[in-house]
Parts: structure tokens; C-alpha cells; sequence
């Protein structure tokens, strides 16, 4: 019982190598054509976290070496406590606020281009697509604004 050896794959490849070349060339050629004719669309991600506990003064704590009490600040530590805050961000309010920084983006443009996710390190993330990088970075941070801007409010 004879089986083929390296050598015999080696020759059928060398006698196929004009097949295999126009086969790679033409599928670079098709990548290069489809890639220049479709527009680039850029994402710009913004990366943050809630505490799990506020750090607000607290004055009605007995006087100490400090003017007020700070806590130490350390993300939430659970999926069911960031439920509320990816509910705020994902809502009609909170993208009808980000579309009066940036009327070029409709609600519905926001909607389809915005995504909201929870990391394993409970770090929540905002991912941007647009086709201008810049726009696409700033409306990420201002998603990141106005979260703090109303948890801020909120605490108060």
C-alpha cells in the first residue's frame, strides 16, 4: 500500500502555481475595488464607571481633621446595579439631549449608531459609529457628559 508523500504535494502544487497566483491576485484585485468604493465609518469608543458609592459631604457627621469626608471611589460591583444607569443612557431622553449638541445626528440616527455595554471589569463603554472620527469621539464624550451632569443633579 503506497500513500502519497511530501514530495507529491509539493509537485501538484508547483504544477497548479499559475492557477493558485491568478486565484490570489484576483481576490486582492476584488478586495482593493470593493474596499475603495465603500465609505470608511469610524467608531470612537468612551469608557467609564459609576461608583458604588457617592462621594458627597456629609454634614451632619461630627467635625474631623478634614472639611468634609471623602470616599473612596471604586466602580459598582454587580450587573443588577448598572441595569438603571445603561437604561438612562439608552433612553429617548438622554438621546434627544445628545441631539441638541448634535443636530446633524437624528434620534433615530443616535438609536442606530450608539451602542452601550457592561465590561467584565463593570466598566460601562459607549461605542460611536459616524463617518467623521472627530464627531463620532465627541459624541461619546458627550454621552459620558450628561451622564455625570444628571447623576450629579441626581445627588444633589
Amino acid at each position: 500500500m503506497e500513500g502519497n508523500t511530501l514530495l507529491d504535494y509539493w509537485l501538484l502544487l508547483y504544477r497548479r502555481r499559475w492557477l493558485i497566483l491568478f486565484v490570489m491576485a484576483s481576490a486582492m484585485i476584488t478586495t482593493g475595488f470593493i474596499s475603495s468604493m465603500i465609505t470608511p465609518l469610524y467608531e470612537a469608543k468612551c469608557v467609564f464607571f459609576v461608583p458604588a458609592a457617592p462621594d458627597t459631604p456629609s454634614y451632619l457627621s461630627p467635625p474631623t481633621d478634614s472639611s468634609t469626608k471623602k470616599h473612596v471611589i471604586l466602580p459598582m460591583a454587580s450587573e443588577e446595579g448598572h441595569a438603571p444607569y445603561l437604561g438612562l443612557l439608552k433612553s429617548e431622553e438622554m438621546r434627544r439631549i445628545v441631539h441638541e449638541m448634535f443636530p446633524h445626528k437624528t434620534t433615530e440616527d443616535l438609536k442606530r449608531d450608539v451602542d452601550f455595554s457592561l465590561s467584565d471589569e463593570y466598566l460601562m463603554s459607549v461605542y460611536v459609529r459616524d463617518l467623521d472620527p472627530v464627531k463620532a469621539a465627541a459624541i461619546a464624550n458627550a454621552y459620558a457628559e450628561k451622564f455625570n451632569h444628571f447623576l450629579g443633579g441626581y445627588s444633589l
